[in-house]
């Protein structure tokens, strides 16, 4: 968040790990424990809507045990829709 004072810098520090990245100084280390929590190396890069929507229904597998979302599943409709 922009303009919370607990991330303040934080937006610079990320800048500055993906420049490291690119011009190829970042220690190998870090670059292993930046990619270990997820981080995202490209700053255009997005998730996906497929990644979203297959998020969503592993969410659902883990509460209802399978993957047959009925088309009419009122919890989210995006999801059975898809």
């Amino acid at each position: 968040p922009k303009n919370d004072a607990n991330y303040e810098g934080l937006a610079e520090w990320i800048k500055n790990q993906r420049e490291a990245n690119k011009a190829r100084r970042i220690r190998v280390n870090r670059e292993k424990k930046l990619n270990s929590i997820g981080f995202i190396w490209n700053s255009k890069e997005t998730i996906s809507e497929w990644d979203v929507m297959f998020d969503r229904l592993q969410r659902y597998k883990q509460t209802y045990g399978d993957c047959l979302v009925p088309k009419n599943y009122v919890r989210d409709r995006a999801l059975g829709a898809w």
